[in-house]
């Protein structure tokens, strides 16, 4: 068990390398030696890709999200 989660995480960590250089959503470039950047974007791992997210599009996603919860709930 152990070896298949070893095997996996470095498949995942493998796809950091694949890591675009701007939000998916909205195309804002992404300034790797940004420290901001670093501590403020978000990086999606979905299977076999990884997805960059400006903060901004981030809130967005999380509150609809938020939304969409909400308005099943009622």
């Amino acid at each position: 068990m152990a070896k298949d989660f070893t095997k996996e995480l470095k498949k995942q960590m493998n796809l950091f390398g694949e890591l675009d250089n701007e939000c998916l959503s909205c195309q804002k470039p992404f300034d790797n030696k940004s420290k901001e950047h670093a501590s403020t974007w978000r990086v999606a791992v979905r299977k076999d890709s990884v997805n960059l997210y400006c903060p901004e599009c981030w809130q967005a996603a999380t509150q609809a999200i938020k939304d969409v919860e909400e308005n099943n709930d009622n």
